[in-house]
Parts: structure tokens; C-alpha cells; sequence
């Protein structure tokens, strides 16, 4: 799965519960949870949001997921959150020429 899991959201333990319950599942940290514990400083609209929702997920829940690998590869196929060098970027749905 590819990061965000429900981080954060209204209901993040909920959805952290339904998640789990998928079999053989394989967990990858998106910025989602990068962030609930590095912030990012030049996004204050991502803070102010992450301070509403501070506090409802416990500690041991978020050292869970900012462990989570930032990476997955499955059968010879690359899984990342954004792209292979930041979680928070993304790339265009057309190809772009460097």
C-alpha cells in the first residue's frame, strides 16, 4: 500500500484498523507519515492541519508508521510514495522532456 493512511483524517485509527485487516498487505511510508513527526516548514497550510489533528494518533502508532520503509519492491517492480526521490513529489501523467 502506498502511504497516507489516513494521516491525517478524521478517522485514523479506524482506517488504520480496516487496512490491517487486508492479508499479505505491504505497508510503504508516504510524507503522510513523514510528517507526523517531521513537519514541513515551508508548507504551513500542511502544519496547520496536522495541529488539529494532533494527539489522535498514539505515539507507538506513529513511530509504527514513520518506520514504515520508504520503499517496496515486489516481483522486480519498484513501489514508492511521489517518486523514487522525494515522497512528496510527483510527476506529470505525460512524459516531460529534461
Amino acid at each position: 500500500m502506498g502511504g497516507d493512511y489516513g494521516t491525517p483524517s478524521p478517522h485514523p485509527l479506524e482506517t488504520l484498523a480496516r487496512l490491517r485487516e487486508l492479508p499479505n498487505a505491504t505497508w510503504i511510508r508516504g510524507n503522510g507519515e513523514r510528517w507526523l513527526l517531521e513537519p514541513p516548514e515551508d508548507r504551513p497550510e500542511v502544519t496547520d492541519t496536522y495541529e488539529r489533528f494532533r494527539g489522535q494518533i498514539p505515539d507507538e502508532e506513529v513511530r509504527w508508521l514513520y518506520s514504515l520503509p520508504p520503499q517496496a519492491e515486489l516481483d522486480g517492480v519498484l513501489y514508492v510514495h511521489g517518486s523514487p526521490l522525494a515522497d512528496d513529489e510527483s510527476f506529470a501523467a505525460e512524459p516531460q522532456q529534461g
